[in-house]
This record gives structure tokens, sequence and C-alpha cells, in this order.
């Protein structure tokens, strides 16, 4: 497809391109105000569509507004998909196969739970492109069912309701930016998320600005979790599991904590800068290495360290405000590392 126009087609399946084998390639053109059950603009249950330029637009559907990918695989090096609307699924909803996104933008989307892109199965990969100004009330960029999410490059950005949703499947996070969404930027229901790089920041949420975890697991081995909106805490976990390998979560004089959680793991990373405590645990953290440091100073009542039991083997905790650590449990092992200053309470 070169030029055109595909409009105000309907169907039970692909209001506008139906792809069940073979090849579809779309290199300009509009796909655009078709209606269809599922997937009202494309729809691929197998061979390979191809998207190099173009638009898909302002579809309506139940399921996958713009696209509804449920075997092969859609690949979108550029073009728009945008103005869509779906229950779930604004701009793509992904039930099998692949999806890769080169570049491009997923853009002003709607739905109640992916506005920019559903994955309920299957592999959405992300090397490129733009995920920006969608909306829904779980998951304004991406909601991740049972899928998978990888993220090499790219930016998800401006969306209202968290950037990235996981349901329960997997998102990992390699390279590339999540700033500026309503919400959290990657909000952990029920799934896994891994860090390897890239940065979170600028995201809209009271608790967990940067990551929020209401169960599930979050590992942060690199990249960079960044305050430069108020929040209460840039990372919050309220029921599941965080560990830290690598990475900073800093903060400025907007942010007042770093984590809050039930229990903590740290191995490595940094966590700094932040008005208030660097980590307020309720249970317990684990202390292996890394550094919390330049917490509290913009507020001389709190320490670097909150926890009601702390169990340091290494690491350094230094030049906190009101001293570097709190706790009603602390024990220090033979092989601890650094702390500075004055310690506000402890008793073991």
């Amino acid at each position: 497809m070169n030029g055109g126009w595909i409009f105000g087609n309907w169907a039970t399946y692909g209001g506008g391109v139906y792809v069940s084998g073979g090849s579809f390639t779309m290199n300009d053109g509009e796909i655009s105000w078709n209606y269809a059950y599922r997937g009202g603009g494309v729809y691929v249950s197998g061979g390979s569509f191809t998207m190099n330029g173009g638009e898909i637009s302002n579809n309506i559907v139940d399921y996958g507004g713009g696209v509804y990918v449920s075997g092969g695989n859609f690949t979108m090096s550029d073009g728009t998909i945008f103005g869509n609307w779906a229950t779930y699924g604004g701009g793509v909803y992904l039930s099998d196969g692949n999806f890769t996104m080169d570049g491009g933008i997923l853009r002003w989307n709607g739905a109640t739970y992916g506005g920019g892109a559903y994955v309920r199965d299957g592999n959405f990969t992300m090397s490129d492109g733009t995920i920006f100004g969608n909306g829904a009330t779980y998951g304004g960029g991406v909601y991740v069912g049972d899928g998978t999410f990888t993220m090499s490059d790219g930016t998800i950005n401006g969306n209202e309701g968290s950037g990235v949703y996981v349901g329960d499947g997997t998102f990992t996070m390699n390279y590339g930016t999540i700033n500026g969404n309503e919400g959290s930027g990657v909000y952990v229901s029920n799934g896994d998320f891994t860090m390897n790089g890239g940065t979170i920041f600028g995201n809209w949420a009271t608790h967990g600005g940067g990551v929020y975890v209401s169960d599930g697991t979050f590992t942060m081995n690199d990249g960079t979790i960044e305050t430069t909106n108020w929040h209460e805490s840039l990372v919050y976990v309220s029921n599941g599991k965080f560990t830290m390998y690598g990475g900073e979560i800093t903060g400025t004089s907007l942010g007042y904590i770093g984590v809050v959680a039930n229990s903590f793991t740290m191995h490595d990373g940094e966590i700094r800068g932040h008005r208030g405590s660097g980590v307020y645990i309720t249970g317990t953290m684990i202390m292996y290495g890394g550094e919390i440091s330049n917490n509290g100073r913009y507020n001389g009542a709190v320490a670097g360290v909150r926890a009601n039991t702390m169990i340091m083997h290494g690491g350094e905790i230094s030049n906190n405000g009101a001293g570097n650590y709190w706790s009603r449990k602390l024990f220090f092992w033979r092989s601890m590392g650094k702390y500075y200053d004055n310690v506000w309470r402890r008793s073991c």
C-alpha cells in the first residue's frame, strides 16, 4: 500500500485489513474510521504486516482499536497509529505472535486497559519510536497482561494512567526513557519488572512516582530513576520484592523519600539526594553493598535509612541529614561496610 485510503468498513475481524497469511506492506496511505469486534484497522492472524509509513487512525472496537495481532508478525518502522479507541488496547492489542516497534509513533489512543498497547500474550519488542499521549485507566502507555514487553530504546512519555502497567506478565527495560506520564512510570501489579538500563524520571504520582509495586517483583540492575516532580516516594513497594544490584535512585528538593518498602535488599548502586530519608523500610533491610548518601539535607529531622530491622554486611551509609540510620534492631556483620556521623537511634 503506497497511498490511498481504506475507510468506513465494518467486519467482525479486521475492519480495514485482515491478514491470515502472506504479507502486507504499508508505505503510505491511511486506514481509518473502520469498525470491528477485534482489530478495527488491521487484524493479523498469520503472515506479516510491515508498516513503513502512513497512518492507522480513528478506528473503534472492543479489542485492538488500531491493530490486533493474534499470530504472525507486525513490524512498525515508521508511521503513526493514533486516535483509535478500544476497551482493551486502544492502539495495539497483542494476543499472540510478535509486535516489533523499530520506529514510528503510537499516540492519542484511548482504552480502559492499555491506551497505547495491550500485551495479553506474545512478545512486544520496542527498539525505537515513541508511545506518547495515550490514555487508559490502567496502563496509559502499555499494559502487559501475560505476555512479554522488552524495551531496548525509544520513549514512553506523556501518557495518562502510568507509562507501563505490568499485570501478570514480564517487562524488561534495557534502555530508553519513561518520563512525564501521569501516574507511576512503571506500575507492577502482579508481574515482574527488570531494569537493566535506561531512565525513568519526571512522572506524576504521590507514591511510586518512578516505580510502584503492589505485588510481584522489581529487580534493578542498572539505569536511573530520578525525581523531577514532587512525590512522597520515588519507589514504593506495598507488597512484593525489590532487589537492587546497581543503578541510581536520585532525588532533589522536590522528592521526599527514595524507597518505601516492606522489605528491601541492596547489593550495589546508589540512593542519594532525597529531601527526606533515602530508604524507609517497615520490615527488614539487608545491605550487602552500594551507597546511601546525602539524603535528608532539606529536612534535618530524618535519617538516611529508617528500618524496623537493619542487617548490614557491607556498603556505605554517609552524610545524611539527622543521622545515617534509625532502627529498632540493628546488626553489623564482620564484613560490614562504612557508616559515618551520628546515629539517631539504635537498640540491638
